[in-house]
């Protein structure tokens, strides 16, 4: 049997198979890698915001399915951890748990499962999501940030 992230060894740098990899995409002069620069273009088009922050490192981890991220979140205004949760709730495509999730719990679920939300104060929040990038790919997940951005912003 064949596990996923077995490739010829000229296609990765590093051994990828039972390994963690912290580089997806070729280097670039800034520093970032192309992978994680089209994660802060995609954001800032999605946004609508060209000066958005973001601040990714892209790292490739042998899974079947799944994208996972630790997200960073500096907010304008100051807010309370129970009204993040709240908007959290009220969206129909996340499921929001304090209990702990990996990709394995998201496999062949629609939703993005957010977990470990916590803040420093009342304007910066950490998170964890993750979903099956089989399912939720980045054209469904335009188009539900697009929605909850409308949404929030009229």
């Amino acid at each position: 049997q064949q596990m996923k992230g077995v490739i010829a060894p000229k296609k990765f740098v590093k051994q990828i198979h039972l390994n963690v990899v912290p580089q997806i995409g070729a280097l670039l002069e800034n520093g970032f890698t192309d992978e994680e620069m089209k994660m802060v273009n995609e954001t800032r088009k999605i946004l609508r915001d060209p000066h958005i922050d973001i601040w990714p490192t892209t790292v490739r981890v042998p899974v079947l399915y799944g994208h996972s991220e630790a997200i960073f979140v500096e907010t304008r205004s100051a807010f309370e951890m129970a009204e993040l949760s709240e908007a959290l709730d009220g969206s129909q495509s996340v499921i929001h748990t304090e209990d702990m999730v990996t990709p394995v719990d998201a496999a062949g679920s629609d939703s993005v499962y957010v977990a470990r939300i916590r803040s420093f104060d009342r304007t910066h929040f950490l998170m964890w999501n993750v979903a099956d990038n089989i399912r939720v790919g980045a054209a469904t997940n335009a188009v539900r940030i697009l929605q909850k951005h409308q949404e929030l912003n009229g």
